[in-house]
């Protein structure tokens, strides 16, 4: 129903809600082509090969081997609401979309500068700390070691934390936190995040996290106990190259600089598409649903 409230409590209805969207969408295909012009970025040959190849695709899997183009057409304005024009249009854009933002904030988010960065990383906000974990669960069962055995992983991490806090050097407390974290640490993690965790508020245990956010850059934790056990928690700067995560099954690290790059690149899009000249027609105004849905 399209004056039914859509989102309870909001007093925006159905219709508003769709406008403001479509609205928004059209500035945003707009900012894009328009600052692909300013940076005079067009669409390769081999470009529009592969989104034709990717268009004959879509029409080979929801029209069949034997479908005409015709068919195709009847297709999109049925299922997508496009015309074969709107919808290439759509995809050619994606794709200028990505060479902006290779050209404005690099492939890998090389052309953002150090001060970018640590902007960035202020207002997540992102810290980084390294750990000594003695397990006091087993890690297949995730059931309570033996008292004797909790004991002990406690007694161990007493004695750590002792040899730790007698070295006053900031350099010889790192590399013998390495150390001991290489020797002693039970987290399975350690393989792909050797250079310690990157991380903001509400994605570790609560006492962890509340401990590590307490210290200030190569500080040491007192003993932190939490479900999986005892941790010993050193603090440590954040850079451009932290690693904030890992897809096991790419073998992809995403780095702060990667997330950095994203976010900042979507706040100046943003920007472009306030810079919009938006001009009313007689003919969007007049759309309504069920013309479209007909």
């Amino acid at each position: 129903y399209w004056g039914e409230e859509c989102l309870s409590g909001s007093n925006l209805t159905f219709e508003q809600y769709t406008m403001d969207m479509t609205l928004t969408m059209l500035k945003q295909l707009h900012a894009v082509e328009k600052k692909a012009k300013e940076l005079n970025l067009t669409l390769s040959d081999d470009d529009k090969a592969k989104i034709e190849e990717t268009i004959e695709t879509i029409k080979l899997q929801n029209c069949g081997e034997n479908a005409t183009d015709e068919d195709f057409n009847k297709f999109l304005l049925e299922n997508v609401y496009l015309t074969r024009d709107a919808y290439r249009f759509i995809n050619e854009n994606s794709m200028m979309y990505d060479k902006v933002f290779v050209e404005t904030v690099g492939a890998e988010g090389e052309k953002i500068t150090d001060e970018e960065v640590a902007e960035y990383i202020a207002s997540v906000p992102y810290i980084t700390a390294k750990h000594i974990l003695l397990m006091t669960v087993n890690p297949d069962t995730n059931e309570l070691l033996s008292e004797e055995e909790i004991a002990k992983a406690k007694e161990t991490a007493e004695s750590l934390l002792a040899q730790l806090q007698e070295i006053k050097d900031q350099k010889k407390l790192t590399a013998k936190f390495d150390e001991l974290m290489a020797e002693y640490s039970q987290d399975t993690g350690l393989l792909f995040f050797p250079e310690g965790y990157t991380f903001t508020t509400g994605e570790m245990y609560p006492v962890f996290e509340e401990a590590a956010f307490a210290l200030e850059e190569y500080e040491l934790s007192g003993i932190v106990e939490s479900q999986a056990g005892y941790h010993i928690i050193m603090r440590v700067p954040t850079h451009r190259d932290s690693v904030v995560n890992y897809d096991y099954e790419s073998g992809t690290f995403y780095t702060v600089l990667a997330y950095a790059a994203t976010d900042i690149y979507s706040q100046r899009l943003t920007q472009w598409m306030s810079e919009c000249d938006v001009q009313w027609t007689k003919e969007f105004e007049n759309i309504t649903a069920e013309e479209i849905f007909a």
